[in-house]
């Protein structure tokens, strides 16, 4: 990997102690990255919005969603150098869209019987699963669509699939 980046593996060693810190730097990019894209100060539905495109900008990097994969399903184990790192990610993406769903909430867009709560914790399960399902076979589905599809489970707002129809 050293040699991708034009440096030797000591090199790469002295700013990474180990293989896992590395892994977790490439997912803390990606995350600053998803954060140019959404504005959690913005709407509940802009925020949305956001959501779909940061699906969609993972839909151009297989190799970075992969490695999201990988990683995160190793780090369940508490002994795992990246497992504090996911359990913080999570806990601010399940309050960060649990904040936009209580901004739909709040103007009427929830739909009756979802909770800001349900509807976060199932918008990041379906994410991620999306993500591994995509990784196994890219023709089977389009991760943007289907979280569309679910938003419109959740809220009251229009989607579109890439082919312009409505969800």
């Amino acid at each position: 990997m050293a040699d991708r980046v034009g440096i030797s593996e000591a090199g790469l060693l002295h700013h990474f102690p180990s293989k896992s810190a590395l892994l977790a730097a490439a997912l803390d990019r990606r995350d600053k990255q998803a954060e140019l894209v959404i504005d959690f100060d913005a709407s509940g539905p802009e925020i949305l919005r956001g959501l779909i495109r940061v699906v969609e900008q993972n839909a151009t990097t297989p190799g970075v969603v992969d490695l999201f994969c990988l990683l995160s399903s190793e780090a369940t184990s508490p002994k795992h150098p990246a497992h504090d790192y996911f359990v913080k990610r999570y806990e601010y993406a399940r309050s960060s869209i649990r904040r936009a769903f209580e901004k739909l909430r709040d103007d009427g867009l929830l739909r009756e019987g979802v909770t800001a709560e349900r509807a976060s914790v199932a918008t990041i399960a379906l994410m991620d699963g999306l993500q591994v399902q995509w990784l196994l076979d890219r023709q089977a589905l389009d991760m943007a669509t289907e979280l569309k599809a679910l938003l419109a489970l959740l809220v009251r707002m229009d989607f579109h699939d890439a082919s312009g129809s409505r969800i």
